[in-house]
């Protein structure tokens, strides 16, 4: 009888130690998926920023000759490691009575609202669009706001 009972007390620890195994286990798998999510998310959000940075660098550089030309299209970059792309677009463009710094009319441009502040010339609506397909977990982070170059 004796013998018996230990092996019923071994198999039941077994049984223990297994099932605590498992769940640790899993915590370790949803932890590791939390830590790969809360990557991705992040370098995604720096991405954004670095992405908004460029753009408006973009809008200052750019040669503004009367037309709307390119200054106003949509732009799409990609990351140095290609995981993320960006898609960027100019709904509004703020301009005191419509012109450029350097007097330039750009009033006839549909994106150019004319306004009568000097304090808010040169405002920026944009829309950007951060998607991953490549990363270990895929994210779409979308970003709408104004901006001063």
């Amino acid at each position: 009888m004796r013998r018996g009972f230990n092996l019923l007390m071994a198999i039941f620890m077994l049984l223990i130690l297994s099932g605590a195994t498992v769940l640790i286990l899993k915590y370790v798998s949803i932890s590791s998926q939390h830590f790969a999510d809360s990557y991705t998310q992040e370098k995604g959000e720096i991405f954004l920023q670095s992405v908004i940075e460029a753009t408006l660098l973009q809008i200052e550089g750019t040669k503004r000759d009367g037309t709307c030309g390119s200054l106003f299209k949509g732009w799409s970059r990609q990351s140095a490691d290609g995981k993320f792309t960006a898609n960027v677009t100019i709904e509004r463009y703020y301009l005191y009575k419509g012109e450029d710094n350097d007097g330039t009319d750009l009033s006839s441009c549909s994106i150019v609202k004319s306004i009568d502040t000097k304090e808010s010339h040169g405002y920026v609506m944009m829309q950007v669009i951060i998607t991953s397909d490549k990363a270990f977990s895929p994210i779409r982070i979308v970003y709408r706001g104004l901006q001063r170059p």
